[in-house]
């Protein structure tokens, strides 16, 4: 059975109103989340070892968050703010119902000192940390960009060294394209 014109057109302003209304309610209901003073953030969680982060330089940070709403708060925002804190290697912000913002922090972890005022972290990112001394690392040096060349080859050498019982403990590389050792014996080469 075919419906006459009177009745479409009945159908389809309908389907239209209910649409609208539809669309209305969403809108309301959005609006009622995203309004300043409702659902409050109340909390921070923070997830990670701390042994450099400092906790007030997160919290110094958050600040600016706290009392926003938890719906409205741009997540990549925060986070990007977060990742400007020094030993900061990696930050995940998710939010936690009711009121909770949990922040999971991942610190730099050091694996040389560079030169003679940087450090080399895991992913090979050169960072300069005045006044830092941790005498147990080894040390690297190369012109500007070799870490990641120098690290390779200090992984290469200290396997072969450890072989016959020499620890590596700094490795050079000149412009010439020449290297330089100092074994834990104190045997340069």
């Amino acid at each position: 059975m075919t419906k006459s014109p009177g009745q479409q057109k009945g159908s389809l302003l309908s389907s239209m109103l209910l649409l609208i209304l539809f669309a209305g309610g969403i809108l309301v209901f959005a609006d009622f989340l995203l309004q300043p003073d409702r659902f409050p953030v109340s909390r921070i969680s923070f997830i990670g070892e701390f042994r450099h982060v400092e906790k007030s330089a997160l919290q110094e940070k958050m600040a600016p968050y706290i009392g926003n709403n938890f719906f409205a708060i741009d997540l990549q925002k925060l986070e990007a703010a977060l990742r400007d804190i020094d030993w900061v290697s990696d930050v995940s912000v998710s939010r936690r119902w009711p009121d909770t913002l949990q922040i999971s922090v991942k610190e730099q972890s050091l694996i040389a000192a560079w030169d003679k005022t940087g450090w080399v972290t895991s992913d090979a990112t050169i960072v300069e940390i005045p006044g830092l001394k941790m005498p147990g690392l080894p040390r690297w040096s190369g012109p500007e960009g070799t870490q990641v060349l120098v690290q390779l080859r200090f992984q290469q050498f200290s396997s072969l060294l450890a072989d016959v019982g020499i620890q590596l403990r700094q490795l050079s590389y000149s412009q010439r394209g020449a290297w330089q050792i100092l074994a834990s014996n104190y045997l340069r080469n």
